[in-house]
């Protein structure tokens, strides 16, 4: 597919390019984690619950792949 948005900006290196696909893994791992999470005893129920737990393990997948061994 082509963007009808036109860049300048380089490919990504290498090693960009493997934390992208870590990081992607571990969203999709995290989402499919808490969705299967929801029917179960002390679940979130509300929206806001909802939003803030999901954005919490988002948070995590993002500081693990930026910063592994802390």
């Amino acid at each position: 597919m082509i963007s009808k948005y036109t860049t300048n900006a380089r490919k990504p290196g290498k090693d960009a390019r493997h934390h992208i696909a870590v990081l992607r893994n571990l969203l999709l791992e995290e989402i499919d984690d808490f969705t299967a999470t929801l029917s179960g005893p002390g679940a979130p129920v509300t929206p806001g619950e909802i939003h803030r737990d999901l954005k919490r393990r988002i948070e995590n997948a993002i500081d693990y792949t930026m910063n592994p061994t802390e």
